[in-house]
Order: C-alpha cells, then sequence, then structure tokens
C-alpha cells in the first residue's frame, strides 16, 4: 500500500513539522494559498525569539523520552526480525537529531525558528509550504539521511522546478516534496501526474488571488483578536461547496489516478441542501494565539455556529464562584450549566427535525439521536436538579499519598446554586447529619460531624451564601472559605475546566510511577521464578514462553523509565497549565493556557 511505501519521503515531514511553528510576496508561504481554499493553518508573521525559545527549551525536555520511544520502537522492528526501510529510516533520523533540539542544531539541518509556514488546500489536496532557513543546508540534511537509510528519493523536473517524489511500485499516489527558492513544499499527487497539475501544486502556477492579498487571515485574526504568529481554520461551508461542485483538473486528476468516478455525482439535491443547512448552522472550525510572550502562551480553539446557534448557546453558561478557567491549586476542576437553558436548547432542536426529519440516507442517525436526546432531558430528575443546581467547583491545595493509608487532602468545594438553603435540604434527606445544621448566608464556617466516618480523616467546615455551598477540608482552608465562596467571576464561568500546576502534576506521576515500579517488581520476580523452568526446557514452547517473559519485563521497565522522565520535565518544565471550555456568542471554544516556570 501507498503509505507503508513512503517511510524514506515521511523523514521529510517529520523533519519539518519540528520548525513549522521583510520579505517580497513571492517568499511568503500564504502568497501560494488560493483565496477560496476550505482549510488553512499558517503564521503572519514569525514567532517571536522568545518564543520559540521556549518551543525549544520544551523539546530539550522531551528528548530524553522521544530518544526512549525511538529506541523502544527500533529494538521492536529488529527483536521482530526487521530490517526493512522504515527501520533504517527511524535510525538514520534518531541519530541526525541527537543533540541537535536546540536553536543551532535546527539551523545546523538548515530549518529556521523564525520561519512562516501554511498548511492549505488546493481543492481537496493538502499542501505544506516552509520557509528554510538554510535550503542548501537542509539539502546536505536529506543526502545524510538518504545515505544512512540506503535509500535515495526518486528526482524529477516539471518546467525549471525540480522535485523529490516517493512511492511503492503499485501505489497510485506519491508524496511530493521540493525546495523551491526557501520554501519546502510537500504535498502529494497522482501517479503518473501531469506537469499542469503538478505545477499547480507546487505553486509554479501561483493562485489567481491569495489569501495573501486578499488579507483573509489578517482579517480573521482581527475578528477574533488572534495574534499574528499562527492560526487558521476549517471551513466547513466552502468543504461543502467544494464537494458537491464540478471537480477541478486536479482533483479529477486524482480520480482518474484511482480509476474512480466523481462519488458524489450521484448525491440527490434534498442532500445537497440538508448538507449545506447543517454546514450553515457550523460554518467555520478555528484556532489562534491570544497570548505569546515570556513564559506564557494562551491557544484558543473554537468550533464557530451560527449567530443564532451562538446565542441558544451563550445562555447555557452561568456563574460559578472561582470557576473562571485559571486555578491556581494543585489541581482544580469545575463545571457550570444552567440545565433549565439546555433543556430549553435540546428541545427546540430536536423538535425541528422532529417537524422536518433528514430525508437524505447518510443524516438518517442524526433523527434518531435528537429523539433520544430530548427523552433523555426530559427526564424528571433533570428538572428537579436544575431548579437548585448550577454547577460546582474544587481546588486541592495540598495532596501528599506518600503513605496511602492516610492520605493529606485540602482543599476546598463550592457549589453554585440560586437556592443553596433548599438544595442543603435535599441532601439533608440522605446525610442526616446536614440536616441538624443550623446555617445561615454569609455567616462563620461550621465544623462537618464526621461521626460514623473512618478515623483520622482531615476536619471538615460548610459555609453558604446567597448562591452558593462550600465546603473546606483541612483546618488550613476554614479562614479563606466564605471568600471562595463569594469569588463570583466577572463573566460567565465555562461549561467545564481542569488545570494542574508543575506540583500536581508531578504528584500525579508519581502515583504512575509507584504502580509502575511495582509492575517491573513484578516482572522481574516472575522472571527469576520462570528461569529455572525455562533451562529444562528445550522445546520451541518454553523459548517462547521465555522470550515473552523478557519482553514483558523490558515493557515494563520501559514504562518506569519514560513515567519517571515524564515526572521530572512537567516538574522542572510547567508552572501551571489550564484547559477551559467556553460556550459564547461564536460557539463553543477551548482555551489551552500554559505557564512555564
Amino acid at each position: 500500500m501507498f503509505f507503508n511505501h513512503l517511510k524514506a519521503a515521511g523523514l521529510l515531514v517529520a523533519v519539518s513539522a519540528l520548525s513549522a511553528c521583510g520579505k517580497d510576496k513571492s517568499s511568503d508561504p500564504l502568497a501560494y494559498v488560493p483565496e477560496n481554499t476550505a482549510f488553512l493553518a499558517g503564521n503572519l508573521e514569525p514567532p517571536p525569539q522568545v518564543a520559540s525559545d521556549m518551543w525549544l527549551k520544551n523539546a530539550e525536555q522531551m528528548m530524553p523520552m522521544y530518544e526512549q520511544v525511538f529506541d523502544k520502537t527500533i529494538a521492536d522492528m529488529q527483536s521482530a526480525g526487521s530490517d526493512d526501510l522504515g527501520t533504517k529510516v527511524l535510525i538514520a533520523l534518531r541519530d541526525e537529531m541527537k543533540g541537535k533540539f536546540n536553536r543551532a542544531g535546527m539551523e545546523s539541518l538548515g530549518l529556521s525558528m523564525s520561519a512562516r509556514s501554511a498548511l492549505y488546500g488546493i481543492g481537496l489536496i493538502p499542501v505544506m509550504r516552509l520557509e528554510l532557513g538554510d535550503a542548501e543546508a537542509f539539502r546536505a540534511f536529506i543526502g545524510r539521511l538518504e545515505t544512512k537509510s540506503g535509500q535515495k528519493l526518486d528526482v524529477a523536473k516539471v518546467g525549471d522546478q525540480e522535485y523529490w517524489s516517493a512511492s511503492g511500485g503499485e501505489d497510485k499516489l506519491q508524496l511530493i516534496a521540493a525546495i523551491q527558492n526557501t520554501h519546502l513544499v510537500l504535498t502529494l499527487a497522482p501517479r503518473p501526474a501531469d506537469a499542469a497539475v503538478l505545477k499547480t501544486l507546487l505553486g509554479v502556477d501561483m493562485p489567481k488571488t491569495s489569501v495573501l492579498e486578499a488579507k483573509t487571515l489578517a482579517k480573521f485574526n482581527a475578528e477574533r483578536s488572534y495574534l499574528p504568529y499562527g492560526s487558521g481554520y476549517f471551513d466547513t461551508s466552502k468543504l461543502v461547496e467544494l464537494l458537491f461542485a464540478e471537480r477541478t483538473a486536479v482533483e479529477q486528476a486524482f480520480l482518474d489516478a484511482w480509476g474512480e468516478k466523481n462519488p458524489l455525482a450521484d448525491v440527490s439535491e434534498q442532500c445537497k441542501a440538508e448538507y449545506r443547512a447543517i454546514a450553515s448552522q457550523m460554518p467555520r472550525v478555528g484556532f489562534g494565539y491570544t497570548t505569546l510572550a515570556g513564559k506564557n502562551m494562551v491557544l484558543r480553539y473554537a468550533i464557530e455556529t451560527s449567530p443564532a446557534v451562538g446565542s441558544e448557546l451563550s445562555a447555557l453558561a452561568v456563574k460559578v464562584p472561582g470557576l473562571d478557567g485559571h486555578g491556581e491549586g494543585l489541581f482544580d476542576f469545575g463545571f457550570g450549566l444552567d440545565l433549565n437553558a439546555l433543556v430549553k436548547f435540546v428541545n427546540a432542536k430536536a423538535g425541528a427535525v422532529a417537524s422536518a426529519p433528514y430525508q437524505c440516507a447518510s443524516l438518517q442517525p442524526l433523527n434518531e439521536a435528537f429523539a433520544k436526546a430530548r427523552t433523555n432531558v426530559n427526564n424528571p430528575g433533570v428538572f428537579m436538579v436544575a431548579a437548585a443546581y448550577k454547577g460546582m467547583y474544587v481546588s486541592l491545595s495540598k495532596l501528599d499519598v506518600a503513605d496511602a493509608s492516610k492520605p493529606e487532602i485540602e482543599g476546598k468545594l463550592v457549589i453554585a446554586s440560586d437556592n443553596p438553603q433548599s438544595l442543603l435540604s435535599m441532601v439533608g434527606n440522605f446525610v442526616p447529619p446536614l440536616a441538624a445544621l443550623s446555617l445561615q448566608p454569609n455567616q462563620a464556617p461550621v465544623a462537618l460531624p464526621l461521626d460514623g466516618m473512618p478515623p483520622g480523616l482531615p476536619p471538615a467546615f460548610i459555609a453558604i451564601s446567597d448562591k452558593s455551598i462550600g465546603v473546606a477540608v483541612g483546618a488550613s482552608e476554614e479562614k479563606s472559605l466564605q471568600a471562595f465562596i463569594n469569588d463570583m467571576p466577572s463573566k460567565p464561568s465555562p461549561l467545564l475546566h481542569y488545570g494542574v500546576d508543575g506540583t500536581g502534576m508531578a504528584r500525579f506521576f508519581d502515583l504512575m510511577i509507584k504502580q509502575a515500579e511495582t509492575d517491573l517488581a513484578a516482572s522481574e520476580a516472575m522472571q527469576e521464578i520462570a528461569a529455572p523452568e525455562d533451562s529444562d526446557g528445550e522445546d520451541g514452547a518454553a523459548a517462547e514462553a521465555a522470550a515473552a517473559r523478557t519482553k514483558k519485563q523490558a515493557d515494563a521497565r520501559m514504562a518506569f523509565e519514560m513515567m519517571s522522565s515524564m515526572r521530572d520535565m512537567y516538574a522542572n518544565l510547567f508552572k501551571r497549565v489550564d484547559v477551559a471550555v467556553f460556550a459564547t456568542t461564536r460557539g463553543i471554544e477551548v482555551e489551552y493556557s500554559v505557564e512555564l516556570k
């Protein structure tokens, strides 16, 4: 198969991805992107040096772990008796990259950490274009990989443009790579490829109007407050139109290579209309940086919807004390949701589908899904909870599990509610000690009764406000509980948030390392017990059993070593990571925030 025969050329993709993070038009990758492209990821400006330094630091920290994965993969392939091209390419790439995950190392390979790049579509065909720091150094790098792997890439020309190609003997597609001035270009092409098709894909023939000339990406960024250092989109409406439109010469060449007709030629007008209607409700998926400076990075993803749907989605958001998408504890977790608004939203969408079901055969499952969703949300339990419950947020400030029998945990929990007294009464029906407490809003926390609970538990306290119930675990958390449950955010809270700081990550990996140590000890003990038995057996079954135990032990040791490497990496590198999912008038947006030490 095609992709099984591209292992040599695949190194071009792997290497170019490492750096894809004042010139004339033809030197800008975006100048080669057609204005009507359905998908695009690129940068208007090179990332600032402080950001590229941050990425290189990350790579250097993670390199020991990657080298372990490389070595394990190569060892597994060799133990399986494989000495094929894929193994040789991996060995060559591992050796070439060793010690080069730094600025000087990248530049020695011809790459640039101040590069502009673009991943885009010529119709439905993906093309990647990347600025190189030194084209000749990159050619030399590829040459060394070819020599070490014992595989030369095929070289050909279209017009004056030279390019590499790679494919298997029976493959109908080929990977194409070219160095065009200062750009590395990667794409797929039919095999054999028409010269006109290659010229279009490689940008020898430039588009009539580019996204650079139309300022498409600049406008996209400005409307969303994205920085120029990396952003993009997947336009579902354009994709649908591309799928249903007449095939371009390039696309038809691909179909011809496969001996296929247009797979959508027989799609009914009814199906086309229904797919267009769905795309109009979710016209775009996009992403972009909102912060990229110093040790801070914030990347935002968005499933964009129509204004009408966005307005309905934003109504799902509520305010939960402390829940703003940026935590401060070792571990933070929370969510907020207006269940009444959710029921209204689902009923409206399900009702619309029920009154006008999808007729297209491929969309029939949606009819069933909406009907089932409508049944699920119209549950008496949902209405009972919706009246008193809006969300929750928990923040752990201490977690020590050195002694598994007596874990030390401290932190605070808040539950958002329009009627906290009613919610307490509801819970009190199941937990009688709570019903006996006399709690009033904004009064000092009171101790939670721990009668009947296991001994050794830390003290716990409870307090309420007009809009929340709070619980503190640990004596040091009592004084800050009232402020915690009254810390109402200025904007609606995320639908979901989780966060962890570097110390919290280290604690999490400590638990995993303990388990890995246990597995490793068990594996080694089993090997020692089984060794005498294996020595007595001379048949193939005994040898296979011994080999299987040896491999299991090696895998356990690898897991232990990788966990240890990851633990050190996170503890030394990350100060905090937060992920939050928001419902906004634009749609569903995910914010990924990283702060390095």
